[in-house]
């Protein structure tokens, strides 16, 4: 039997070929594009606190209702005392985005702004696979998991007493602020609801920060 080649399927292939660096170059592209709008996000980030913050830090809290009007949620590090309130940012139309001020002594020490999912898809993917592992679990069960070894602040809500815990669980790739994972607890200290949030920009001596 004699082997021949199919002229078309052939053709196909060479196309294939051809075509394979152009969609790696274009997927290239789309990365360094997404990457350059963060850069520029985060650059009106910085701004946006630095002037804020100018205003705000060695003021009282009620300068900060003043500027941002309504709270979100009112917390208090149980360890501290150190006030931490949040606020939502004007114009933001998918409510992605909380400013966090942080208070000690009635004197405003840190402003921050802070942003749900900050990585879009990927962190969607990731929260719901960490999600797995902490929901309906007590602190200590969390903490048995690596991803969950760096606890930076254990704060109480004022509204309803329960506890929320958050996690550092920046990497070597976030080069564009620093990374939480936010963990809410229920009144019997069980985990119903995680968040990951980014922090873009921060100004202060802030427990929360970039």
């Amino acid at each position: 039997m004699l082997l021949g080649f199919n002229r078309n399927a052939t053709w196909r292939c060479v196309l294939l070929v051809a075509a394979m660096p152009l969609a790696i170059i274009s997927s290239g592209c789309a990365s360094a594009a997404m990457m350059g709008a963060k850069v520029v996000g985060h650059a009106v980030d910085e701004a946006d606190v630095d002037a804020h913050s100018k205003k705000l830090i060695g003021q009282p809290p009620s300068a900060a209702d003043a500027a941002f009007e309504k709270r979100v949620d009112t917390f208090e590090d149980i360890r501290t005392r150190r006030e931490m309130i949040t606020y939502p940012v004007k114009g933001d139309v998918l409510s992605q985005h909380r400013w966090v001020v942080e208070a000690e002594n009635n004197r405003i020490v840190a402003l921050a702004k802070m942003q749900y999912d900050a990585d879009g898809g990927k962190d969607i993917i990731r929260k719901a696979v960490l999600g797995e592992k902490v929901i309906g679990k007590t602190p200590q069960e969390v903490q048995s998991d690596h991803h969950f070894k760096k606890l930076t602040v254990v704060l109480r809500n004022r509204s309803t007493g329960n506890l929320v815990r958050v996690y550092d669980i920046r990497g070597v790739a976030d080069l564009l602020g620093a990374r939480y994972c936010v963990l809410d607890f229920d009144s019997r200290d069980r985990c119903t609801a995680i968040r990951l949030v980014g922090v873009p920009a921060s100004a202060g001596t802030g427990v929360i920060k970039r």
